[in-house]
């Protein structure tokens, strides 16, 4: 199910998920519907889409086995904000 948490530094809404295999939340993005990993100036999307099962994009980098540089850079990523790019999940607490 997704949530919809509001960026504390900017005030955009993001929508977010909880990982169906590592229950970390995680920001959903146009890269998902674009069955890829999340790049920086990915979208931030409005709904979720229809029979998605949400795995965030740590986990997903981990199933496509890319090198550890991306793994960390995509379980950095998908905590940011889609507008102002910064971390703001910081705890599982929706």
């Amino acid at each position: 199910m997704a949530t919809v948490v509001t960026c504390p530094y900017c005030g955009i809404d993001n929508l977010t998920a909880e990982c169906s295999i590592c229950s970390r939340h995680f920001v959903l993005t146009t890269a998902i519907t674009e069955d890829r990993l999340r790049a920086f100036a990915d979208e931030g999307l409005a709904a979720t889409p229809p029979q998605y099962t949400p795995v965030c994009d740590f986990d997903r980098a981990k199933e496509l086995g890319v090198d550890a540089a991306e793994l960390v850079t995509q379980g950095l990523r998908q905590r940011t904000c889609v507008d102002c790019k910064t971390a703001f999940l910081y705890s599982d607490e929706q």
